[in-house]
């Protein structure tokens, strides 16, 4: 694998499943980023309008609470800048048109090389963060 360096990046992982958080970590933390995780949508929201805020959040669409759908349309109407990468289990056609329709940047399917998801996560980290101004938000 590349030897990337993302010691000054944050990434929100959007994972309920141990096991996939645990695979994610493992290929990620080779390249020394701030992982943060999340379980639900609505608390990968919340993370995301955290400060210092995050580089980038990568998204399982079926999650409880809220769904990776659902967050993904919420982060982009507030952080239209922050890049998502869907990382779902679901290989179809569809589904990877529907994440594209909701605001994902990228589409990855599970299982996928260790390589293939450095590679996506680099392309989005190697772009210059916008950093947004401090603004009051309200989900409802």
């Amino acid at each position: 694998m590349k030897p990337y360096n993302w010691k000054n990046k944050t990434i929100i992982v959007v994972e309920d499943d141990d096991y996939n958080f645990r695979y994610i970590s493992e290929v990620l933390n080779r390249s020394n980023p701030h992982l943060i995780r999340a379980k639900t949508g609505l608390e990968a929201f919340f993370l995301s309008m955290e400060y210092p805020y995050p580089d980038l959040v990568i998204m399982d669409m079926k999650l409880p609470e809220m769904n990776g759908y659902e967050a993904t349309q919420l982060i982009k109407k507030f952080r239209p800048n922050l890049p998502v990468i869907a990382f779902t289990g679901c290989v179809m056609n569809a589904e990877r048109k529907k994440c594209m329709e909701v605001g994902c940047d990228f589409y990855l399917s599970k299982p996928t090389l260790p390589e293939t998801l450095q590679d996506a996560v680099h392309e989005f980290l190697a772009m210059p963060a916008e950093k947004p101004e401090y603004q009051q938000y309200s989900i409802f």
